[in-house]
């Protein structure tokens, strides 16, 4: 999943590539500086990751509320709230778009 913001100069892409063994790898850019976090996967949006990743993913249900929880192999965790509208992924409010990640 990637996400795009840009405006006036400043740039943002924060990319999650969920892997079916329930790994993640994530990736974000800051106005051109980049730092790798963890990042998790899951079959339901039919991404991939790689042998071990930045950790591991779950989601979970709460009432009518799905969360996507990223568990960073340094034990600390981000949760996102997510649904899904019009074929796009939207976590915490903000529009991802689907993308490929190939996963070993």
């Amino acid at each position: 999943m990637s996400f795009f913001y840009t405006s006036g100069g400043y740039s943002e892409k924060k990319v999650i590539n969920l892997c079916s063994n329930g790994s993640f790898y994530k990736n974000a850019s800051l106005g051109g500086s980049s730092s790798t976090y963890y990042s998790e996967s899951t079959d339901h949006f039919s991404l991939n990751s790689m042998t071990r990743g930045d950790g591991t993913w779950t989601l979970y249900t709460v009432g009518n509320q799905v969360t996507l929880r990223l568990n960073y192999n340094d034990e600390t965790y981000i949760e996102y709230k997510l649904f899904e509208k019009d074929n796009f992924i939207y976590l915490n409010g903000e529009k991802y778009f689907r993308t490929e990640f190939k996963c070993n």
